[in-house]
């Protein structure tokens, strides 16, 4: 009689599932008292207690203590980018708020903010008068503006 030695099979599937856990476990994956989506949550939980909705965590680099969500605020419409150092609020980009607001490049420390621009009779979807780019860096615990904000008149449909 022949005898077999057991065999271990895996799936394509469960290999890649088994591997992804090695390499987490290897490189400490999820050890640590903040995990990146308790570091995000946190960050919009605090969002919310400061009067903010709706927030994108698109641009919440986990490599980096400076993080920035985009939020609207309290009339639909209304984008605010607020910054982060860890999960701390640390300020906002400007006390208006903009009918166009994207993160267009980032670095560990710095971010750069796409402002669309408004003309008289524009809809909030379609900005006519151009762009202005403002960047943004944490210094400490602050969050400084290295460009000049557009006028608070053209950040919004009028």
């Amino acid at each position: 009689m022949k005898t077999m030695s057991p065999t271990f099979l895996l799936t394509r599937f469960q290999g890649a599932v088994l591997a992804m856990m090695l390499l987490l476990t290897a490189c400490g994956g999820g050890v640590g008292p903040v995990s990146p989506t308790d570091s995000s949550d946190a960050a919009i939980a605090a969002a919310v207690k400061l009067g903010y909705g709706d927030c994108n965590t698109d641009n919440y680099l986990m490599t980096s203590q400076f993080h920035v969500l985009l939020c609207t605020g309290a009339v639909n419409g209304q984008l605010f980018a607020l910054f982060f150092q860890g999960a701390t609020y640390v300020g906002k980009n400007a006390d208006a708020p903009s009918g166009k607001l994207e993160v267009i490049w980032r670095q560990p420390e710095t971010v750069a903010l796409l402002y669309g621009l408004y003309r008289p009779g524009d809809q909030l979807c379609c900005p006519t008068a151009g762009a202005s780019v403002v960047r943004y860096q944490l210094k400490g615990s602050q969050v400084l503006a290295l460009d000049p904000l557009p006028s608070q008149k053209d950040l919004m449909p009028r």
